[in-house]
């Protein structure tokens, strides 16, 4: 099994502002949609998301800390800590109010787990992030 790999870079942080800014300039670009599986178990929702190499993707800003798996691959992410680049397997603790930008590497397997007892998705998008 692959050693877990953070490498974290020089690069300072910068507000939730900026990443608000690179997603409305690749809004203008055309979008995939990646594969989604949703699970449920007892107060646990977990997403799992596949995305090939050389996406570039920004994620929501959460309303509550929650967990992040990476099971596959490699990914730059950059988010108020500075941009670091992870490899598989690796576990994030994502903080509420950090709006990230991911940039996928290699082809990526990706699992965010949230503490919820909703399971309705319209509803989960809805209360999770902003």
């Amino acid at each position: 099994m692959a050693k877990e790999l953070a490498i974290a870079t020089k690069i300072k942080g910068t507000e939730n502002s900026t990443v608000q800014a690179l997603e409305n300039l690749i809004c203008a670009l055309p979008q995939a949609d990646f594969p989604l599986d949703h699970f449920f178990s007892d107060g646990i929702y977990a997403r799992k998301m596949t995305a090939p190499a050389s996406a570039l993707l920004v994620g929501k800003t959460h309303l509550h800390n929650h967990l992040a798996i990476l099971l596959k691959g490699q990914v730059a992410i950059h988010s108020r800590n500075g941009i670091a680049i992870y490899q598989a397997p690796y576990v994030i603790n994502v903080l509420a109010g950090d709006k990230r930008a991911f940039f996928a590497v290699t082809e990526v397997e990706w699992i965010t787990i949230h503490a919820t007892e909703e399971t309705d998705l319209d509803v989960l998008e809805e209360n999770l992030a902003l």
